[in-house]
């Protein structure tokens, strides 16, 4: 995923907004909103700061999968709805996340 998703989703967890990131972080408003917006990143003094801020870690492959984004490899339709379980509240996305789960569970078993 994208840093500047990654950014994103967690403040919207969070409820935080981009006053509320910087001053955590110590840098300017202009700066989170570069990084929110993808035109920069945090440097590499600053990262451990907005993680330590946004209580995450941050992955800086950028969803890179054998040569291409996740993005890239998912259809439109799945995009999008990666994308809105996403945004959901952190509660909301464990039950799809066990959902999945024991629907992959029973596939697996069907397939045996």
């Amino acid at each position: 995923m994208l840093i500047k998703n990654q950014l994103g989703f967690r403040m919207q967890e969070l409820g935080l907004s981009v006053v509320d990131v910087a001053n955590r972080v110590g840098v300017s408003r202009q700066s989170v909103r570069y990084w929110l917006s993808g035109r920069s990143f945090p440097g590499k003094s600053k990262t451990p700061l907005v993680e330590a801020a946004l209580s995450m870690k941050l992955d800086f492959s950028e969803g890179t999968v054998e040569g291409a984004t996740v993005a890239e490899k998912l259809e439109g339709v799945d995009r999008d709805l990666l994308f809105a379980i996403l945004s959901l509240p952190p509660e909301t996305r464990q039950l799809f996340q066990q959902l999945a789960s024991k629907l992959a569970n029973t596939h697996s078993a069907a397939m045996n």
